[in-house]
Formats: structure tokens, sequence, C-alpha cells
């Protein structure tokens, strides 16, 4: 048993999983700082700012996935909403030619540091949000699905609006 170990489960929490090749040392706030290098990016920090980020990701990454199911729905907002949705799709198609369909940096980074704290993730950021606010376990395809459905529902909408908006914009001057 290593001293990380002992100070998590004396804490009352659960024992911590390793997912892969961690360093562990003694920091100077007196908590562990964990680091893991894994692709791109490597994650390091104490639990403390690992659960800071857990949360950062987690308000963010859903606002985002937000904004884009329904920015459209304001005037003054579709032109932003069009550009996040362009760089979603961008990612899940375009760097998705090298990590896999649907690839999302926010998510590969989140999971990173999930994966830090312990948890066990489902593959899709989707099946996440649906479990967490519904207890409704999604399979992946129907995950997938939802979010392609999303995406295409969103971007005809979003496109529609943009090009009747500069239609008018057009006809006022």
């Amino acid at each position: 048993m290593t001293p990380l170990t002992e100070e998590t489960e004396a804490a009352g929490l659960s024992r911590p999983r390793i997912v892969g090749p961690l360093k562990a040392e003694r920091g100077l706030s007196e908590s562990w700082v964990i680091t893991r290098t894994a692709g791109p990016v490597t994650i390091t920090g104490t639990v403390f700012r690992l659960n800071i980020l857990n949360l950062g990701f987690l308000v963010f990454h859903t606002l985002w996935i937000a904004f884009n199911c329904v920015g459209w729905a304001w005037r003054r907002t579709r032109r932003w909403q069009f550009l996040t949705l362009t760089l979603t799709t961008l990612s899940w198609f375009g760097l998705g030619i090298w990590y896999g369909w649907g690839y999302c940096p926010c998510t590969d980074w989140h999971w990173q540091v999930r994966a830090r704290l312990g948890y066990d993730d489902p593959p899709s950021y989707v099946q996440l949000l649906v479990r967490e606010l519904t207890g409704i376990a999604l399979s992946p395809d129907v995950a997938n699905s939802l979010a392609l459905g999303m995406l295409i529902l969103a971007g005809v909408l979003s496109m529609v609006l943009n090009v009747r908006d500069l239609r008018r914009e057009r006809n006022m001057m």
C-alpha cells in the first residue's frame, strides 16, 4: 500500500485506479502531484487542481454543447453559434481523420483529468451527460446517433436562419 492510497482511504475516498504510467511526488501544498503523459497533452496537478479542472471542463463543455444545440434561436448569437458548430464539425470530421470519428479535444482532455481522479468514463461525452442528468445509460451507438442528429439539425437551422438574416440585411441597404 502506498502513502497516496493510505491518504486517500483515510480521507474516505475510494481507492485510486491506475490507468497508465503515473508519477506521484509530494507537492508543496501537502497534496499529491499526479502526472501522466498520454497523447499530445500531459495532465499534471494536485487532486484539488484536478477536481477544479474536472468541474471547469464539465461546465465549459456542457455549455458549448448546449450553445451548439440552441444558439441558432436568437439572432444575436446565430453567427457565434455557427462558428462554434463549425469548429465542432471540423474537430469531429477533420481531427477525426487522425484520432477517430467524433474526436473532440475537450472530451479527450477532460477524460485525462477524470482518469487521474479514478473515474471510469464511457467513450462518449453525450453518454456521460445523459447518465449524469437522467440516470439513463445510453449505448455508444444511440449516443453517437443523438449527437450527430443534433449536429445536423442545429447546422441546418443555423444555416437557414443565418442566410435569411444576411438576405434581410442586404434588402435593408
